[in-house]
């Protein structure tokens, strides 16, 4: 049980960088030409054990640009409030997701991303299987998708329409505690282009998709394996 936790509280230290995946992701699936906002969120997580008082896990800093675009800032804390490590990654249209490794001096891809940008609709939220509730995040409606799991662990995901369809906040509670990733501030307004050229031009490492594709390949879905290959082809010739 102990391993099931850590390694639930290890995806939730991720989620806030995996956020920028899952918008590349609903971009493909969704075609809209009203344009979009940009804006700039600063968020926190937060941790809150059963038998213990709350504990600054990260504050998150992510700018999104009206074409899509976005990077990514999470700083991560000891216990003592120290700083752990500080995790930079950006989407880029039409180029892909990446977080950017600084020990080892290049951008690890992650995933593509659609050369289009997209709004996502409040119907289309509605439609989710998951969707159980409306709700208010620092004054932007949101729809809330629920994730629950056999042992009452669940996951609440809260996605805000003005914002892009970003999931703006994230509740994730199991027998451990509870753990919030929510906004403390909301700024409307087109990031500056110098929050973008501020990131590194390394070598790009291909080596943490290639293996989406392998481990896609083995569940069975030849297809889709394929598509992911030729869309990482497309992507190298085009680097």
């Amino acid at each position: 049980m102990r391993n099931i936790l850590f390694k639930r509280m290890r995806l939730i230290s991720v989620t806030i960088f995996v956020m920028g995946t899952i918008t590349a992701s609903l971009a493909y699936a969704i075609d809209y030409t009203r344009r979009p906002n940009g804006f700039a969120i600063t968020s926190r997580q937060v941790h809150t054990p059963v038998d213990g008082a709350p504990v600054l896990v990260a504050d998150i800093e992510r700018y999104q640009k009206s074409d899509g675009s976005w990077r990514l800032t999470t700083t991560y804390y000891n216990p003592d409030g120290t700083i752990r490590k500080v995790d930079n990654g950006f989407g880029q249209l039409g180029r892909g997701v990446f977080q950017v490794n600084e020990k080892a001096t290049h951008l690890n891809f992650i995933s593509p991303m659609s050369p289009r940008a997209h709004v996502v609709s409040a119907s289309d939220l509605r439609k989710d299987p998951n969707f159980v509730r409306e709700d208010s995040v620092l004054g932007y409606k949101t729809f809330v998708s629920r994730q629950e799991e056999e042992d009452g662990a669940y996951t609440e995901v809260y996605r805000a329409p003005a914002l892009q369809g970003m999931p703006i906040k994230i509740v994730f509670s199991s027998e451990a505690g509870t753990t919030v990733i929510e906004p403390i501030n909301i700024a409307l307004g087109e990031p500056s282009n110098t929050v973008f050229t501020a990131m590194p031009d390394y070598q790009v490492n291909y080596e943490v998709f290639e293996n989406k594709i392998q481990a896609v390949e083995e569940s069975g879905k030849q297809e889709t394996a394929k598509q992911m290959r030729q869309e990482l082809q497309n992507i190298k010739s085009k680097q």
